[in-house]
């Protein structure tokens, strides 16, 4: 976890890269959201407890799997999913860098990072890697749930859960034809389309980048650095301005980390 009280230089310097997030604004909106989700979860003892569980496991992993994920984190994963969302666990499970070295260098050394494509604090379609859904699967029903109860969890919500065949012979324009014949059929019935088109998102990329910058204030906060606007260091380690600012950044970071297993992160 990141410097909690600065006892020396390499401590201050340490505290320095887990404070500067100047390069997030360079990432893909879908990378700020996982910056948010990674730096924040290093502050969240109940999630690197939950990711080195999984990793422990081997729950990604079906063909190396070691033994079953432990039932109080199994109920956790099916039945608090929005606060213990899967593909967020399986972004720090498969990032070693997690929760040891900031999300700057994990993002160079990730795979998944570098693939992309990442839709936390979006509600949109999501690709679930076979290996990962099939692995919580058996987990599961280990525990004695049904496979159905698996699958009907995934149907709780905005979203629901299918297996869908893609012929990839057919050209882009084609598939999403196909598509737009196939959504009606699959739209539950207590589901009606909206009237009008919603948001594509709940967090944007520069919703991101704010919670980045309070968690900033918040960790430097923590450390004993002493915020004044009239101290030159101050404009190149925080944007803020005022110790108003500064303040309500701190509370809202604190209360975010306070509240990360218990309310879905992205609202």
């Amino acid at each position: 976890m990141p410097i909690t009280k600065i006892q020396s230089e390499a401590d201050f310097d340490e505290l320095l890269r887990d404070t500067n997030f100047q390069y997030v604004p360079l990432l893909s909106d879908s990378l700020k959201r996982a910056a948010a989700y990674y730096e924040y979860a290093r502050e969240s003892a109940e999630l690197i407890d939950a990711v080195v569980e999984l990793r422990e496991a081997g729950a990604f992993k079906p063909g190396l799997k070691k033994r079953p994920v432990k039932p109080e984190l199994m109920r956790k994963l099916t039945w608090e999913g929005k606060m213990f969302p899967m593909e967020g666990l399986l972004v720090l499970a498969e990032s070693d860098d997690f929760p040891r070295k900031p999300f700057r260098e994990a993002v160079q050394n990730s795979e998944i990072l570098k693939r992309g494509g990442i839709s936390l604090g979006i509600s949109r379609p999501v690709d679930l890697p076979w290996k990962a859904l099939i692995s919580l699967r058996n987990d599961l029903t280990r525990h004695g749930f049904s496979e159905m109860d698996f699958y009907e969890n995934h149907n709780r919500g905005p979203s629901t859960l299918h297996a869908i065949s893609i012929p990839w012979h057919y050209t882009n324009e084609e598939l999403a034809a196909f598509f737009c014949e196939l959504i009606p059929k699959l739209r539950p019935s207590d589901r009606p389309e909206p009237k009008k088109a919603g948001r594509r998102g709940r967090t944007s990329g520069s919703g991101a980048v704010d919670m980045l910058n309070q968690l900033g204030a918040f960790r430097l906060n923590r450390a004993g650095w002493k915020f004044d606007p009239a101290w030159k260091p101050t404009r190149k380690l925080t944007p803020y301005v005022s110790v108003k600012g500064w303040k309500k950044a701190v509370h809202a970071a604190e209360e975010r980390i306070n509240n990360m297993t218990k309310r879905p992160f992205f609202g």
